[in-house]
C-alpha cells in the first residue's frame, strides 16, 4: 500500500492526499526515500499540507505529533500544537477530535478565536464532546470545573465535575493512559465517608475509586487534581 502511494507521488508530487497517506503508513522511528530525498513521518504532513493547507485532519495529526514546546513551518510560518489544531477546526468545524485536542492544549485561563469565535478552553472541549462523546477529553472537561457546583454543557446536557470524570472512565479503554487520573480525581470530588459514584451502572465510594486509581497506577499520587501522565493529542483514524 505504502508503494503505491510513494508511485502516486512520483508521478505527480503536487497531490496532498498521496503524501498524506504515506505518513499515515509511517512509523516516527523510520523516514522514507522518496525521488532521492528522505522524508520524516513530519515532513510528509507538511508536504500534504503544502498542497493543500485546508486538510483538517492533517493539521490535527501534524499538531498531535509535536512535543510540548514544538514547531514546525508550513509554507514559511510556524506553528506549534495548538495553532495546528486552531488550523483544523477552522478548516473542518465538525471535526471533534481536533476541538478536544485543542481544548486539551489551552490553558484554562486562555481563549483563542477559532471558527469565527472567541472560544475558551471549556467551550472547545464541550464543542468536540458534543460532537464525539466517545473522544479522550471528558477528564481535560471535569479538571478544568471548578469546585463548588460548575458545570459543563456538551450537547445541551449539564455535567459536573464528578459526571465528567464518570463519563470518561466509561469511555476510556482498558489500555488508556489517562484511566488512573480519572478515578483519583473521580474519589476527590467524593465526600469520604458517604459519597458514591456510579460508572457503566455500577456504584463506586470515595475508598473503591482511589483503589481503581493504585490497580492501574500504584505509583500514581493522589492528592489534588492528577494529571498523571495525560493522554497524548489523538490522530484522525
Amino acid at each position: 500500500k505504502q508503494q503505491c502511494y510513494i508511485k502516486s507521488i512520483e508521478t505527480n508530487c503536487k497531490q496532498s492526499v498521496p503524501w498524506q497517506n504515506v505518513a499515515v503508513t509511517m512509523t516516527h522511528e523510520k523516514d522514507i526515500t522518496i525521488l532521492g530525498k528522505t522524508y520524516s513521518k513530519r515532513d510528509c504532513h507538511v508536504k500534504a499540507l503544502e498542497n493543500n493547507m485546508k486538510a483538517a485532519s492533517v493539521w490535527n495529526d501534524l499538531g498531535a505529533q509535536l512535543p510540548k514546546n514544538g514547531t514546525v513551518v508550513v509554507n514559511s510560518t510556524t506553528y506549534n500544537a495548538m495553532k495546528c489544531f486552531i488550523q483544523a477546526v477552522n478548516a473542518n468545524p465538525k471535526l471533534a477530535i481536533s476541538w478536544c485536542n485543542l481544548g486539551s492544549k489551552m490553558p484554562v485561563i486562555e481563549s483563542v478565536v477559532v471558527d469565527g469565535k472567541i472560544r475558551t478552553r471549556q467551550e472547545c472541549l464541550e464543542m468536540g464532546l458534543g460532537l464525539d462523546p466517545t473522544v479522550r477529553a471528558w477528564g481535560h472537561l471535569g479538571k478544568g470545573l471548578k469546585e463548588g457546583g460548575a458545570v459543563a454543557t456538551v450537547s445541551g446536557k449539564k455535567y459536573t465535575k464528578q459526571q465528567c470524570y464518570e463519563r470518561g472512565l466509561e469511555t476510556a479503554s482498558p489500555n488508556d493512559s489517562d484511566i488512573a487520573p480519572l478515578w483519583a480525581n473521580l474519589a476527590r470530588t467524593l465526600d469520604e465517608h458517604q459519597g458514591v459514584a456510579t460508572v457503566g451502572k455500577v456504584n463506586y465510594t470515595h475508598q473503591q475509586c482511589k483503589e481503581n486509581a493504585r490497580k492501574v497506577n500504584p505509583g500514581l499520587r493522589q492528592r489534588g487534581d492528577q494529571k498523571g501522565q495525560p493522554p497524548p493529542a489523538c490522530s484522525v483514524q
